[in-house]
């Protein structure tokens, strides 16, 4: 366990035209804004929702080094607390 079990990290929220939704996680804002920014990542069928900040666990957050980015676990505790939306995209 780490010794300070949470970490604070930004988040963008993405939906697929099928339903789904996901987040990806980033250590900074601007980070974050640039995953917004960058076109090749959204199409007409996938595209990003909102950005928030949150308090995440950091035994369920890790930086995978294939991905060159952070990942997380999905569960229901990933997400501790502190949750703000920073800025709206697309509404859900």
């Amino acid at each position: 366990m780490n010794s300070n079990p949470i970490q604070s990290m930004y988040a963008v929220e993405h939906a697929y035209s099928d339903g789904r939704q996901t987040y990806d996680i980033f250590p900074t804002k601007e980070a974050a804004t640039a995953f917004c920014g960058n076109a090749g990542n959204w199409t007409d069928t996938h595209i990003p929702l909102f950005m928030f900040k949150a308090d995440f666990n950091v035994d369920l957050i890790y930086f995978d080094e294939q991905l060159n980015g952070w990942n997380y676990e999905d569960f229901a505790d990933t997400i501790i607390g502190n949750y703000t939306i920073i800025q709206i995209y697309n509404a859900a």
